[in-house]
This record gives structure tokens, C-alpha cells and sequence, in this order.
């Protein structure tokens, strides 16, 4: 009883305390409202300030901003140009103009509409700054320059935006507006000959144009560029990217990616429109007509290396080596962009997670610094199937990004992308890259651009140690050679290509994965770090108050080195971050801030990567992270990419494959599942629940003689766990443990059979007791049938569970549930996340204790979990708070 009521009096002096926001679902997009506060425009930009490129005119905030835009849109036309013709500006800041707004919002919740600056003719330089939310929902048919619309809607000769970004925002022309993102028309008309320039600019705003009109256009930078009278005007666009999506609802054949007209002239004049390394990753047409433009794009320093072309298929494949000169990125990668007769662009986005100083490709070791001398990393793909009668031409654009932004961007551009010219090392077609391994696959699976799985039937230990053979004599590496139960794994690589091979002993099946050399893997080796601690682990309780969800994992290691190690982390909330920072802390037996030595995801629900994207931003600068590991394949989780880029100098081990080991000080994780494991001729993602995408990691700690195994399973259900059985059929020692985690919260999570198979007699079952989750709409115990107002009976639910098998079929099962808390007789003892106010601490060597006051054969449950406290008790507890302390439970 004691316990319970000093759960609830917590619960209700954190209700008191936090403002609870609505947040959606897992896996749903969150949006805020916004405040709708006015912005007064004001004249401040142009006081004590000349306006020169010495003494520049400033703008420091919205009101700078939109004071600027005032005073053009309330002048002549010549004057609207004039206020700026020859004038510096400076952003000194980024600005949102719609706090708390989000594009997509319906009916948008915004106060401050976009007018535009009506012409410019100086230089505004954004300093890398960013301007957000813009918004205008009806385009511009007054002011002195109508129907001319973007941040500026005339960009006048002479005049120069540059090191700007715009995001998050919609603009949404009317009946007659010519509309782009950074500008609606670059104009000449009857001024003296000169240069507009757009340089280092990105966005990723929403623009539509409504004009029926032929000769009005929408563009992802800017939507038309016009010149009349006689004489000679140069437009630079360099290094610009659009993101945002471009439409014309009524002519959508005027629309443009990069440009809508890209260059049109009237009369005796000449209009030059260079572009250069500029970007989209949209498929379409980067201009909608070219006009007097021309495409240019400056080469950089970049390898690349082809195969001979395939008669059979008629394509060929291609290496291609980038590189970088710093360690500040979050978003490294290569564009591909071919561009046919007819104007349509084919692009395809090649990311990258690590940066080498040195590749080996062939036969030749490249350093980064053969590439330029400014570079020190070197980053690359494998590019597969590339039609050798393309027939125009491919621009390869390595690209980084930073804080989320478009950086230095160089481009490499080939007339023939598999011409001689462009080939910086010997053709390797003669060359073997991956062994053959001398049968027919009975099933493969491309699993990406750069990977792929085959898989052979009728194997042997004896036919697995033959291709590891093979690998070796064929130059590559075995770093890892490793047994699980019954089964086979090692790892390869030449540094051109990784090669992971399997032999599972059940089915007699070797499966090999091919991928190109370009992504850190752990290395069969001994962490050698002093063992100056024993390891001990927390499951800690995440954030349900705030969060209003009932789900989510949070554990932490001490390491022998006295970092840590952690696994998850919970949501995305503030208090979250600030509750495993303080942890850490006060848990931390080194002088100064904590370290991380390792960081892992089971998969990419916001319950389990949401805590690191509020962790970063608040405490990456006092808390080194050293590595992270994970096993995403269908697309890095919203945010994730951004958060993990705070620490740019951790390494990522991005695809950790089945049968790998991981060392860190203190103990070792064994990847037992990862989703490569359900890859088949057939499989489908549609049809996979995503909970089955967790990898499960068996992590092994040794203390005074004896060692314990404790199984994280995620969140993966049935058939996840299934795949697990059939593998690991003919020996189930690699899956037997001490502890196990619990899978999906304690939902449907798991089989019976695969408990069986862990057989642990301790149970991590990482959920709050206590729950406020929004949808339940009051406070319950979750593990109560009964007390407390009702809950979802945790530890007795029986049903039965179907998922769709990938691969075709349906598979059904039993929720372990009742069996793990009532029946099975190996398992003695649950711990539950919300127990206890203090997070559960697991010293080692562990023996798990029955509870005293425990309910169910062996005393496993908590008192806690008894249907003992009524609901009237509860009620009489509830209103003792409410009346005594004054609280009140806003979640009620």
C-alpha cells in the first residue's frame, strides 16, 4: 500500500508541474499549434547603418525583416528596386516568422502572411541563417510589382541572394503569379547590363501556382527569368538545392524543379543562365524550358570505376569515391542525376553513414588526399545496372549537409558517364569481386542499391568453410568467424566489398549478403580497455507522463571501464532526456561528465530512438557518445539521422547482421536476429508488422567466475520469433539466458515457445505500472484486471495473435502473457519498470529472488500487481491527493 501511494503521490506532482501536450500515436507525424502572434514591422534594419559591404544594413528578427518588406511593397516600382540597388543586408539570425506552425496544417493556425520583398537589386546574404515559416495563401496581385512572387519577387540586375536557407514554408500563388521559392522573376528589363546571382542557397518550401496562363511558371528556386531591350545579362545559379514540392494546378507543364522558364529573351538581347551544381532529388524536369540557359557543372576530384558492359543486360556497374574535408556532417552522400533528351530527370540519392581515410577499390589503395588535397575522408557506392545506351548525359554530385542544411557541394559531370575519359583506374571486369560460390541460389533478395542476399539450399558446415575459403584466397579479410548454437557466421571484406555468410544448421541453407565496403563493422577482437569496475545494469522508467504513451524500454551498463553502454532510451521528451542525463550523473564513477561507449537501437519506433533526439540537442556537448549501433534498412526513423549527427566524430555501426559480436569493456553482445534474417525470393514489406524490423542482441557479462546472459528482444511479435525458432531449431544454447526482456511492453510480444527456449528465470518487463496513456484517457494500473478504475490486465492476458508471414501465408500464436506470470515454472521472479521509484539495478553475478509478497506460483509478480486494491480504495487514495495537496490530474 505504502508503495502504491507513493507512486500516485509522484504521479500527481508531475502532473501539477508539466503542461501534458497531445502527441499522436507512434509512427504518427506531431504537430503543435501555433501562437498566431502579430509581428509589427519595423524600420530598425536601416538605422545607424550605411548599407555598404562594410557597414551593412542588418536584420536581426522577423520585425527587421518584414519591415524591409513593408517599405518595398509601399513604394513606386523604380523605388521598390531602388531602396536596395547596390545595398549590402546581413541576416544575422535565423527567424521564423509562424512559431509553432508546421506545413500541412489544416486550417493553417498562422498570423504573419508573406507579402514578399517586391524587388531587390542589392545583395541580402543570409550568413547560412534560416528563414521559416512562410506563408501566403493567396499569392500577391497588388504592390508595385504584382504577380511576381517568392522571398523576393524581382530580382533586378545586380542583385544577389546567397548563404540563405527557407524551410517550412507553403506559398501559394493566385490566378496570375508567377511563384518560386527564393524568387518569382529575374528581370532586366530597361536596366543596364550586369549579373544576378542565387549562390549556396536551399529550400524545401511548398509552392503552387494557380495560373492558366502559358507564359506563367512555378519554380523550386525561382519561377522565370526575362529580358527585354537590347544587351547582355549573365544569371549564376550555384550550388542551389530544392526540396520542397512544385506544382501548377493549372498548366503543369510550367513547373520546374530548379526553374520554370529558365531563360526567355525579348528583342535584340541576350540572356546567359548558367547553372551549376545545382540539386533536386525530385524525378521531373529541373526546368521546364530552357531557353538561352545553359547547364554547367565544375568537376571535382572523383573516382570512379566500371565494369565492362553486360550483353545480357546491357548495363554495367560503376564504383564512385568522394570525399570530405571535415568531420562536420550530418548527411553525407552522392546524387546521381541523368537527364534525358526530353528534358526528365532520373535521380537517385545515395547516402552514407562512414567516412574512411583510405579505400582499397581493385587493386589500388586511394587516400582521400588523392582525391583533392583539401580532403581528409573518403565516402563512395556501388552503382548497379546503369543502361549503357543511356545516351545523354549523368551528373555524379557528391553532397554533404550540415545541422540539416545544404553545405559545400562539388559535382563531377560526364558527357558519357561510361566513357574512357571519365574512368580513373582500370576497368575491373576481369576482375572476380565477390567469389562465386559454385551452385544455383535457390532464393535472393536485392535488399538495396548496394545489397543484396542469395541463398543456397543443400549446404554444409563443410560447404561454409569452403567459400570462407574461397573469400580468403580472393584477397578479403575474415574478421569475425563465429558459432551460434548450431550455426555458422563470418564476416569478409577486401574494402571494395563486405561479404557476411551464414550456414544455418536446421535448414542446411548458406546465405551470403553482398555490400559495398563502405560501412563500419565490428571486428573479432578483445576490448582492452582496464577492467577497473563490474558491470551492473538499470531498467529505468521512461517518460508516460509526459509522452501519454504506455510503451518504450530504457536500459543502461555500467562498463569495466566505468562508461556505459544504452539500450534505447524512451521518447522524445524533454523530461526524458533529462531524467537519463541525470541518471548517468549520479550514477557516473569518473571524474567530469559521462561517456557512452556504445549506443543501441532495437528499431526505429519513436519509444525507442525518441529519447536520443531530445538528448542531443541538450547535452551532446557535455556527454561524448563513441559509437552507435543499429539495424535500420527501409529508411533512416524521422530525426534520427539529425540527432546522431550531434556527435560527428562517433562512429556508426549502421547494420549489424546476425551472428556478429560486439565487444565493449566488460561485456560482449551477440546479434541472435536481425530483419536480413526473413529476406526471400518474395518477401514483402507491406505485409511485415513493423515490431518484427527489432534486432534482438544477447548481451554476456562475466563476474567472479560465473556469467550471466541477458536477451533483449525489442519489440519483435510472432513472426520475428518464429524465424528465430526455425533457426535456431537444432540447438537453442544461444538462446538460453538468465534474464530476458520482455518483448513489445508485455503486448503481444513473443511466443511461448521462444521463452521456452531462452528459459530465464528473470523477466525485464520494461513498462510503467502506472499508466496515463492518452487513449485510456485515466490513470490505471496496467497489470490489474480489476482495482484501480480498470487496466489492460498484463499479466493475464491469453489471446491469440496473427500476423501476416512476409513471404505469403498467415502464422498465428499464443500471448505468452499468463504463461510467463502464472504458469511456467522457470521463471521465478518479473521486474517491472514501474515497481519501484528508483530504477531497477542488476548486479553481476545475478540470481533472481521469488518476491516475498509476491502473487502467482513462485511469488514472480509484485504485490503491486494484486487486484487487492479496490476501486474504492484507489478512489479514497485519489481524492486524499486531491484534497490535501490540491493537486488535480489534468489527464483524468
Amino acid at each position: 500500500m505504502k508503495r502504491i501511494l507513493s507512486m500516485l503521490l509522484l504521479l500527481a506532482m508531475l502532473a501539477a508541474m508539466v503542461t501534458v501536450p497531445t502527441v499522436a500515436e507512434t509512427g504518427k507525424s506531431q504537430t503543435t499549434t501555433a501562437s498566431g502572434t502579430a509581428i509589427t514591422p519595423n524600420a530598425d534594419w536601416k538605422k545607424g547603418a550605411a548599407g555598404t559591404a562594410a557597414d551593412p544594413y542588418r536584420i536581426n528578427d522577423a520585425a527587421d525583416l518584414l519591415g524591409l518588406v513593408e517599405a518595398t511593397q509601399n513604394a513606386s516600382t523604380t523605388d521598390a528596386y531602388n531602396i536596395s540597388k547596390g545595398k549590402y543586408f546581413l541576416l544575422t539570425a535565423d527567424i521564423d516568422l509562424n512559431p509553432g506552425w508546421t506545413v500541412g496544417e489544416d486550417p493553417f493556425p498562422v498570423m504573419n502572411v508573406w507579402k514578399g520583398i517586391a524587388a531587390f537589386a542589392g545583395t541580402f546574404d543570409g550568413q547560412g541563417h534560416t528563414i521559416r515559416g512562410m506563408y501566403a495563401p493567396n499569392g500577391l496581385s497588388t504592390g508595385p510589382i504584382p504577380n511576381e512572387f517568392g522571398f523576393v519577387g524581382r530580382l533586378i540586375t545586380g542583385g544577389s541572394i546567397q548563404n540563405l536557407n527557407l524551410t517550412n514554408g507553403y506559398l501559394n500563388g493566385d490566378s496570375s503569379d508567377n511563384i518560386g521559392s527564393f524568387v518569382g522573376v529575374l528581370h532586366w528589363g530597361n536596366i543596364e547590363n550586369g549579373t544576378i546571382t542565387i549562390q549556396n542557397c536551399y529550400s524545401d518550401l511548398t509552392v503552387v501556382c494557380n495560373s492558366s496562363a502559358t507564359d506563367h511558371y512555378a519554380g523550386g528556386i525561382y519561377a522565370c527569368s526575362w529580358r527585354s531591350g537590347t544587351g547582355t545579362i549573365q544569371v549564376n545559379v550555384i550550388n542551389v538545392t530544392s526540396l520542397g514540392r512544385v506544382t501548377n494546378t493549372k498548366v503543369p507543364a510550367n513547373v520546374g524543379i530548379i526553374a520554370g522558364r529558365a531563360g526567355w529573351t525579348s528583342g535584340e538581347s541576350k540572356m546567359v543562365v548558367t547553372y551549376t551544381d545545382c540539386y533536386s532529388p525530385a524525378a521531373g524536369k529541373l526546368y521546364a524550358t530552357l531557353g538561352g540557359a545553359t547547364l554547367t557543372n565544375h568537376a571535382a576530384k572523383t573516382y570512379i570505376q566500371k565494369s565492362a558492359v553486360d550483353p545480357a543486360t546491357n548495363t554495367f556497374s560503376a564504383r564512385i569515391l568522394c570525399g570530405v574535408d571535415s568531420m562536420n556532417w550530418d548527411n553525407v552522400g552522392i546524387r546521381v542525376t541523368a537527364t534525358k533528351a526530353d528534358g526528365t530527370v532520373i535521380t537517385k540519392n545515395y547516402k552514407i553513414y562512414t567516412l574512411y581515410e583510405s579505400v582499397r577499390a581493385g587493386k589500388k589503395t586511394v587516400h582521400a588526399s588523392d582525391l583533392d588535397p583539401n580532403y581528409r575522408y573518403l565516402y563512395g557506392v556501388v552503382i548497379k545496372g546503369i543502361p549503357a545506351d543511356l545516351g545523354e548525359s549523368l551528373i555524379v554530385a557528391p553532397f554533404r549537409t550540415v545541422n540539416g542544411m545544404q553545405a559545400t557541394s562539388r559535382g563531377s559531370f560526364y558527357e558519357t558517364f561510361y566513357g574512357g575519359a571519365s574512368v580513373k583506374w582500370e576497368d575491373f571486369e576481369n576482375e572476380n569481386v565477390i567469389p562465386d560460390y559454385g551452385a544455383v541460389e535457390s532464393g535472393s533478395y536485392t535488399i538495396d542499391g548496394n545489397s543484396e542476399m542469395k541463398e543456397y539450399k543443400n549446404a554444409s558446415k563443410d560447404t561454409f568453410s569452403l567459400y570462407i575459403s574461397k573469400l580468403k584466397i580472393a584477397g578479403y579479410t575474415v574478421s569475425q568467424e563465429n558459432m551460434l548454437g548450431n550455426n555458422l557466421y563470418a564476416f569478409a571484406s577486401n574494402g571494395v566489398a563486405n561479404v557476411y555468410v551464414s550456414y544455418i544448421d536446421s535448414k542446411h541453407v548458406v546465405r551470403l549478403y553482398s555490400e559495398a565496403a563502405l560501412r563500419a563493422n565490428p571486428i573479432d577482437t578483445e576490448d582492452t580497455a582496464k577492467a577497473t569496475y563490474t558491470p551492473k545494469m538499470w531498467q529505468l522508467r521512461v517518460d508516460n507522463i509526459t509522452s501519454r504513451e504506455n510503451g518504450g524500454m530504457s536500459y543502461v551498463w555500467l562498463l569495466s571501464d566505468g562508461t556505459f553502454f544504452i539500450i534505447d532510451g524512451g521518447y522524445n521528451t524533454k523530461t526524458e532526456a533529462d531524467n537519463l542525463y541525470n541518471f548517468l550523473k549520479s550514477k557516473n564513477p569518473l571524474d567530469g561528465e559521462p561517456v557512452i561507449s556504445g549506443w543501441y537501437f532495437s528499431h526505429g519506433h519513436g519509444d525507442h530512438i525518441g529519447a536520443i533526439q531530445a538528448f542531443a540537442p541538450g547535452y551532446a556537448d557535455r556527454v561524448e557518445v563513441k559509437a552507435f549501433y543499429y539495424h535500420f534498412e527501409v529508411g533512416y526513423p524521422t530525426g534520427f539521422d539529425s540527432a546522431t549527427a550531434y556527435w560527428p566524430d562517433a562512429v556508426h555501426y549502421s547494420r549489424l547482421h546476425t551472428g556478429q559480436t560486439v565487444n565493449l569493456p566488460g561485456i560482449r553482445f551477440h546479434v541472435i536476429y536481425t530483419l536480413e534474417d526473413l529476406y526471400n525470393t518474395g518477401f514483402s514489406f507491406k505485409s511485415l508488422n513493423y515490431n518484427n524490423h527489432s534486432a534482438v542482441i544477447r548481451v554476456d557479462v562475466e563476474a567472479r567466475g560465473k556469467t550471466n546472459k541477458v536477451m533483449y528482444l525489442g519489440d519483435i511479435q510472432l513472426i520475428a520469433s518464429n524465424c528465430i525458432m526455425k533457426n535456431f531449431s537444432g540447438n537453442t544454447d544461444a538462446l538460453k539466458s538468465n534474464i530476458v526482456q520482455f518483448s513489445h511492453h508485455g503486448y503481444a510480444g513473443g511466443t511461448i515457445e521462444l521463452y521456452d527456449a531462452i528459459h530465464a528465470p528473470t523477466v525485464l518487463w520494461p513498462i510503467n505500472i502506472v499508466s496515463t496513456q492518452a487513449n485510456y484517457g485515466k490513470i490505471c494500473n496496467v497489470f490489474s484486471s480489476k482495482s484501480q478504475g480498470g487496466g489492460w490486465n498484463m499479466a493475464g492476458q491469453s489471446y491469440t495473435m496473427s500476423e501476416t508471414n512476409p513471404t505469403g501465408g498467415t502464422e498465428t500464436g499464443a500471448f505468452p502473457n499468463y504463461y510467463m506470470c502464472h504458469q511456467t515454472t522457470y521463471c521465478i521472479q518479473v521486474l517491472l519498470a514501474g515497481d519501484e521509484l528508483e530504477a531497477d539495478e542488476i548486479t553481476f553475478p545475478y540470481t533472481a529472488r521469488a518476491y516475498e509478497d509476491g502473487i502467482g506460483l513462485y511469488g514472480r509478480l509484485p504485490a503491486i500487481c494484486d487486484d487487492g486494491l479496490t476501486t474504492k480504495d484507489f478512489l479514497a487514495l485519489k481524492k486524499a491527493l486531491i484534497d490535501d495537496l490540491g493537486l488535480t490530474f489534468s489527464f483524468d
